[in-house]
Formats: C-alpha cells, structure tokens, sequence
C-alpha cells in the first residue's frame, strides 16, 4: 500500500486514482448570489444533469478528478460529495483562494492565511471532516498585486508545511508560472510538487519547458475550450513537447464547470438544451482528444503516463 489521499468519500491509496482529470470543476459560482436568488443555481436539476455527464465520461475509463474550485470561487462540499456518491466518481478537491482582489485579505498576513488552509487539510472543511487533497492559488490579468503575493505566500506555507500539490491558475501570455514558481520556492515547496496550469494556452513552448526544467509539472488543461487555441493546435504542442522529453511532467484537462454563472453558454441555466449535447463535460479527452492522440501516433503506454501514472507520480512526490 502506498500513499494515501483524501477525497470526497474517504481516503484512497495513491494507486487507485487511476484514470484522472488533474484540473477540473463540478461547479464554479457566486456564493453570496447564490444565497440571495436561490434560483439562479438549481441544485436538483443539475446533479441529475450532472450524473449523467459523468457517467457518460466514466463509461470512458474515467475515474477521479481533482476539483480545483476555490473557497472564493464557489466551492461547495456537501453538493461535490453529492455528486462523487451518485456517481462513483473519486474526487479530491482544493483548499485556496482564486486571483480576487478579496477585501478582507489586506492588512492580514499571510502566515494568518496559511494558517486557515492548514486547518482545512487537516481538520477538514466547514466541520464535515472533509479534507482537501491540493491547494489552489491564482494569478490573473491584475498580476502579482501585493493582496496576490500575500496568498501565493499563504499557499507556499501551507504547502511546504503539509507536503500536498499546488495547482496553480495563469495567464500564459504573461507568464506568471515563472514568478508564481520563485515564490513558492522562497516557502520552501519542492516545485515537483506544482502543477503550473493553463500554459497549453500558449504557442511560446520555451516557456513552457523553462517551467518544466525547473522541476514543475505543466497543465496543458483546456482542451475543448471554446476560447484561444484550437484543439489542433493543443495536440500539436503536446506532441512537440514528448518529442522534447517531457512527457513525466504533463497534465492534461478540460478546466470545464459542469456549472457556473459566468457567461452566456450556462448549459444548467439554459434547460432547453438536451444534457446529451452538452460539448466538452468531463468526456472530450477520454471520448475525443485521447483517440485523436492514438492517431497521431501516441502509444498506449504513452496514454497511460499522461493519464495515470502523472496524476500518481505527482501525489507520490
């Protein structure tokens, strides 16, 4: 028996996570909306919606997730528990705060911060006993403002203290994985441990092996985005990068919400269109992108590090 992890259900070993998603959401909202207009997120209607995506996907060989939905960003336990139970789905999910300038961050230092994620992993949340496996940190279009430093700091603490992954949210074209690795470092994080995410957003693949030379695992996570580069282009990149000796150091992902109140697209919100539509769920890497890779010339042994033995390996570490 190995390592063991802590997911929505109870702890598994390592070994179990199998097929794995590395960054992905159930649902992404408004929580102080959510409280005043209860409508605006139907909880009923979209776990029916939602267990039959997953389902869909686990017909698939899908078999955990690692949600990355933050505490700011709409996390909600009890529902994601939920879901994991109706559908058999393993989850590990996050502690951390998302890129938000949050008003009640200035003035409070980090170790403070630090010390409300270590609480998290290892009492768990909201008093359910539920622990988060990873932290979440993010750095967005305000850069590293001095609130985003103080919780990458908080992040780098708490990590280096309970030895658990960080993922993190960029901009690739401004190439925040760079700054967001020195930081972490400075916490004292094995940067093996860090997942530098979104950066399968980006063409410039210097930068995206500069992170990975420095120990980090890259997320080339947004495969079926409607948004920057096509599915073509993102296979292809992924493809150079094994050729460049990479292939140890790739997640790979959809950054999809089955929910979120952001946007015009909200699959929930819009009950006239048939679940079985639905584009991307958690579906289009094992139903789409993973056979276009056997195309391409991908192995089943090559598969099965991108989408098992990676996931493990970064839990091992």
């Amino acid at each position: 028996m190995g390592k063991k992890i802590p997911t929505l259900t109870g702890e598994i070993d390592v070994s179990e996570l199998g097929y794995t998603l590395t960054h992905e959401h159930y649902v992404s909202l408004d929580w102080s909306m959510r409280i005043a207009f209860p409508q605006l997120f139907e909880a009923d209607i979209f776990c029916e919606r939602a267990e039959y995506l997953i389902k869909k996907a686990m017909e698939n060989g899908l078999t955990t997730i690692v949600d990355l939905t933050c505490i700011n960003n709409g996390r909600d336990v009890e529902l994601m528990k939920r879901i994991s139970e109706r559908t058999g789905l393993q989850t590990v999910f996050s502690t951390g705060l998302y890129f938000n300038e949050e008003p009640w961050v200035p003035g409070r230092p980090a170790e403070f911060i630090a010390d409300l994620f270590i609480q998290e992993l290892t009492e768990g949340v909201q008093g359910t006993g539920i622990r988060p496996g990873v932290i979440k940190c993010a750095t967005d279009k305000y850069g590293f403002s001095e609130i985003n430093k103080t919780i990458l700091k908080a992040t780098g603490i708490a990590a280096s203290e309970t030895k658990v992954p960080v993922f993190t949210h960029t901009v690739a074209a401004m190439k925040h994985g760079l700054q967001q690795q020195e930081l972490l470092e400075q916490e004292g994080v094995d940067l093996r441990r860090v997942v530098i995410g979104h950066v399968g957003d980006t063409n410039d693949l210097d930068y995206v092996e500069e992170l990975m030379k420095r120990g980090s695992f890259v997320g080339l996570d947004r495969f079926g985005s409607e948004g920057g580069l096509t599915d073509e282009e993102r296979i292809n990149n992924l493809l150079k990068l094994i050729e460049h000796g990479y292939i140890h150091q790739i997640l790979i992902s959809h950054d999809y919400p089955l929910f979120y109140d952001w946007g015009s697209n909200n699959w929930q919100i819009e009950k006239s269109i048939p679940v079985e539509k639905v584009r991307v769920g958690f579906s289009y890497i094992p139903g789409r992108i993973v056979p276009e890779l056997r195309k391409r010339g991908l192995s089943q042994a090559e598969i099965d590090i991108l989408m098992i033995e990676n996931p493990r390996r970064l839990f091992e570490i």
